[in-house]
């Protein structure tokens, strides 16, 4: 189990933080590689870190480290899903992720049942920003 806090980070590490203090406190990476816009991205088991000029930036988590986010497992149910789109109020899609800004998550796979991309990501204010005359609000059955 992994235990997301919205808007803070995850394991002791939160978002700003420089990838030498997330080294200290989890250890060396599986690897370290560059992402299309040249940000660092560091993976450990079922987490990948993404790390631009200001620090941490996002939190990728695989469904196999079993994401909490505020008591609620969304990529296993999709009543907790549904929770966390109420609980955020602004639900948005874009690129096939709803976008929960507010909580600062992204969540694929669930709305859609496409399985083969369950993923959870946590971010930092802001990240979202440049796709969002692109987003379209989302809405459950819900909702």
């Amino acid at each position: 189990m992994l235990e997301i806090h919205p808007n803070v980070g995850l394991a002791g590490i939160a978002f700003g933080a420089s990838l030498d203090e997330v080294q200290q406190r989890w250890g060396k990476p599986i690897s370290i590689a560059k992402n299309r816009k040249g940000e660092t991205v560091v993976t450990y088991p079922d987490v990948r870190l993404t790390f631009d000029d200001v620090g941490l930036a996002e939190i990728g988590v695989a469904p196999e480290a079993n994401p909490i986010v505020v008591g609620a497992r969304p990529l296993f149910s999709k009543a907790d899903f549904e929770r966390l789109v109420r609980e955020d109020g602004q639900a948005q899609q874009v690129l096939g992720f709803v976008i929960l800004e507010n909580l600062g998550l992204t969540i694929s796979g669930v709305h859609d049942g496409d399985t083969e991309q369950l993923a959870l990501t946590a971010f930092r204010a802001g990240r979202w920003e440049p796709l969002r005359d692109q987003m379209k609000p989302f809405r459950t059955a819900q909702s």
